[in-house]
């Protein structure tokens, strides 16, 4: 279930969001015009600015931005190869501050974009394929109009750091999830329900923990956890069927399967490093997985342990967030505050799975309970998405 990225025409502005109770940088990506490049007529009264060519000789150099504030700039590649274009900051407030991008610009097509800068200076810088950066002209704003923050791109080397760690974190935590479905798999065999059930719950909830969302892991996630055929779940849909028995060879072959799945897991992390590109959208993605299909109820098949799987994924969420914290630090204004919400929102999470609702279906929870956990997650979701856009690999070279 992995969203393909960067794939598709992506317009990215760096707003600096207020809202009455709190502030933060998002990323707002539009689907910008884009169309082959067509003669123009002449500009008529009202008319959009004139389209903006850019090449690998020419970046930009008939920008003319207004005042500071709004700005709709149209951008026209007239190169022959595709490539990346940003609005960059130039001067010393904001030198190489990224304030939007658009990727990838193919040959011959217009995209427009709308941005808001503030007083300063900026340029256009273009990256084409298998070619070094190019930066346009510097174009001086000015006036009163309020700007989006920029971002300084994240190193490459401490972003592949980062990720090691994790790739780290996550082999030396697989071991106790194989112990925990070998065990999970003997009293199947067994016929001890109730033991392997509590085997079940541990190793659920682990890998959880893991961060896994969204294929972080390749075809395995979805053969582990997948919704709603993953091994886990197919396991799951036995030892909690009340009109079901987990006895019997098939079930034996399924949880044997589930052992197995993580001992190939173990095997293939213990010779890969994860994707750097995967690591940066690792929390989003898992705030994002919890919300759906976890708290819909889309991922229950019978244990009723949604509460602890949004806990483990909390848990998930802050390892990668320590591990991001440095690059993040300079980067993003808010992330005490943010350290802070994913605190608080686990210990609501933790205290409600302690009483009923940690073993009730989510269509039974408390109307406010459940809107008050969806509100909970869902803003954290939220505040991850600008994490990742800060954190995306950005060439600089």
């Amino acid at each position: 279930m992995a969203p393909t990225r960067r794939r598709r025409l992506v317009v990215t502005s760096l707003v600096l969001a207020v809202a009455a109770t709190s502030a933060t940088v998002v990323a707002a990506v539009t689907t910008g015009e884009h169309r082959p490049a067509a003669a123009e007529s002449g500009a008529e009264p009202g008319a959009a600015p004139a389209a903006v060519d850019v090449s690998l000789t020419d970046c930009g150099s008939t920008w003319m931005p207004g005042p500071a504030g709004e700005q709709e700039l149209t951008l026209r590649n007239a190169d022959l190869r595709s490539g990346e274009v940003r609005v960059l900051g130039v001067d010393a407030a904001h030198r190489e501050q990224v304030f939007a991008e658009v990727e990838p610009l193919g040959p011959g097509t217009t995209v427009t974009v709308h941005v808001r800068l503030a007083a300063g200076q900026y340029a256009l810088q273009c990256l084409f394929e298998e070619q070094s950066p190019v930066t346009g002209p510097a174009r001086e704003l000015t006036g009163p109009g309020a700007g989006v923050r920029g971002v300084v791109p994240v190193p490459q080397d401490q972003l592949i750091r980062a990720t090691l760690r994790y790739t780290r974190t996550v082999r030396s935590r697989l071991p106790a999830i194989e112990q925990q479905t070998r065990a999970l798999a003997a009293a199947v065999a067994r016929g001890h329900v109730a033991a392997a059930r509590r085997s079940w719950l541990e190793a659920h909830a682990g890998y959880a923990r893991l961060g896994a969302a969204y294929g972080a892991f390749g075809d395995l996630d979805g053969v582990l956890d997948g919704v709603p055929d993953g091994l886990f779940h197919r396991v799951e849909r036995v030892l909690w069927d009340p009109a079901g028995s987990p006895r019997g060879a098939a079930t034996e072959a399924l949880a044997d399967a589930l052992a197995d799945a993580v001992h190939r897991l173990r095997a293939e992390l213990a010779g890969a490093q994860l994707d750097p590109v995967e690591f940066t959208v690792r929390a989003h993605e898992i705030a994002e997985n919890l919300l759906r299909p976890v708290l819909t109820g889309d991922a229950d098949f019978g244990s009723h342990s949604d509460l602890r799987t949004v806990a483990a994924g909390l848990d998930g969420t802050r390892t990668v967030l320590s591990l991001v914290r440095e690059p993040l630090a300079s980067r993003y204004p808010h992330l005490s505050r943010l350290f802070r919400e994913l605190r608080q929102a686990r210990r609501l999470v933790a205290r409600l799975a302690s009483g009923p609702m940690g073993s009730t279906a989510i269509a039974d929870w408390p109307t406010a309970q459940r809107q008050r956990v969806d509100a909970v997650v869902a803003e954290l979701a939220e505040h991850l998405a600008s994490v990742a856009t800060v954190l995306e690999p950005r060439r600089v070279t």
